[in-house]
C-alpha cells in the first residue's frame, strides 16, 4: 500500500489541469506570484491572458474542497482584488475524491467567483480557451 503525502497528490492534480489545458488549446502561464494589498505574495495557479471576448482569468485550484482551503483562496482573490483589474476570478474544484458541498459554492458566489468542477471540465473548456 502506497501512502502519498498532500503535496503530491496537489501535484497530481495540477498536471491533470496541465494536460488539459495543453490538450484543448487554453493557452495559459502557471505558477504566477502576485502581491496583494497586505504586502503578501500568493500564487495563482494559472493566468489565461485576455482575448477580445473574455477578461483575464485568475485561476486557483482546490484540490481538497473544505472550508479552510475555501478561506485561504477567497482571501488570495480578495487581497489581489484592488491590484488586477478587469479580470474573472475562477476556482477549479477537484471533485473527484470529495463533493464540493454548497456552503462552499455559495460562498464563492457571494465574492463573484467563479467554481469550475473538475468532473465537469469538458463543460467549460470552451469558456477557458476563449
Amino acid at each position: 500500500m502506497f501512502v502519498l503525502s498532500q503535496n503530491k497528490v496537489n501535484s497530481f492534480f495540477f498536471d491533470d489541469v496541465i494536460s488539459f489545458f495543453d490538450n484543448n488549446d487554453i493557452r495559459n502561464s502557471s505558477n504566477i506570484i502576485m502581491q496583494g494589498k497586505s504586502h503578501l505574495t500568493h500564487k495563482i495557479d494559472f493566468i489565461i491572458s485576455k482575448s477580445k471576448t473574455q477578461n483575464e482569468r485568475l485561476i486557483k485550484l482546490i484540490n481538497t474542497p473544505n472550508k479552510d482551503n475555501l478561506k485561504a483562496t477567497l482571501f488570495t482573490f480578495n487581497d489581489l482584488e484592488d491590484r488586477v483589474y478587469n479580470t474573472d476570478d475562477i476556482i477549479i474544484f477537484n471533485d473527484n475524491q470529495k463533493i464540493v458541498t454548497d456552503d462552499l459554492l455559495e460562498a464563492t458566489k457571494q465574492y463573484n467567483i467563479k467554481s469550475l468542477l473538475w468532473s465537469k471540465k469538458e463543460d467549460f473548456k470552451d469558456y477557458l480557451a476563449a
